[in-house]
């Protein structure tokens, strides 16, 4: 995600460029070399910036894939975001929402799979924000209780989590096999089952959709 550069001082505007040039030289590196074998200073070489440079934006390797993986949380949010405004039913919403995150790995294949690998290889899996996303897939329980679809006494935060997990699961698999079809299926599969759980019954006993 490129930076508002016109709400920015000379100074600012200057760093943001830098910062963005060695995000854009990062993400490239980990797709042609992968995470393990891509080093600071071809990046920095990409970028056309000092080394020292490099460092000083970023001092591990880790810290450009935690940048390259907040802006695809910032996309997330906002996918979500508008989903949730347009007040779809509990199933539509998350189904919409796992279609078009599918849609977006099957553009870029190559991309997806690159960055998940060093997901799993950098261990920033470990940082305390990596799962903020769950946050949201909560939002669409608590959307979906208070138009009764979903029981009011189920945890929305825990299955948030849940669907998280399961996102992630779902796209980790992926990524290990380069010649597997698109997610998108196995993501909507994962919601019905999810969801299919926690809804509220109809009056024959069957849950409502």
């Amino acid at each position: 995600m490129e930076p508002d550069t016109q709400k920015m001082g000379r100074r600012e505007r200057h760093k943001a460029v830098i910062r963005e040039k060695l995000v854009d030289a990062a993400r490239t590196a980990f797709v042609e070399r992968g995470y393990l074998a891509a080093t600071h200073n071809e990046i920095a070489d990409a970028a056309d910036v000092a080394r020292t440079t490099a460092f000083n934006y970023f001092p591990h390797k880790k810290d450009f894939l935690v940048a390259i993986l907040a802006d695809r949380r910032a996309q997330i949010r906002a996918t979500m975001t508008r989903i949730l405004d347009e007040q779809r039913s509990i199933m539509d919403t998350l189904r919409a929402a796992m279609r078009e995150f599918a849609a977006w790995f099957d553009a870029n294949p190559k991309l997806t799979r690159a960055l998940s690998r060093a997901t799993l290889q950098s261990g920033v899996l470990l940082q305390p924000d990596y799962y903020a996303t769950s946050d949201l897939f909560g939002a669409a329980i608590v959307a979906g209780q208070q138009r009764g679809e979903i029981r009011p006494e189920v945890d929305a935060t825990l299955v948030g989590r849940l669907l998280m997990d399961g996102y992630l699961g779902v796209i980790y698999r992926w990524a290990a096999d380069d010649r597997a079809p698109s997610p998108e299926q196995d993501l909507v599969r994962m919601v019905d089952i999810v969801v299919e759980g926690i809804r509220v019954p109809d009056m024959d006993g069957r849950t409502s959709r």
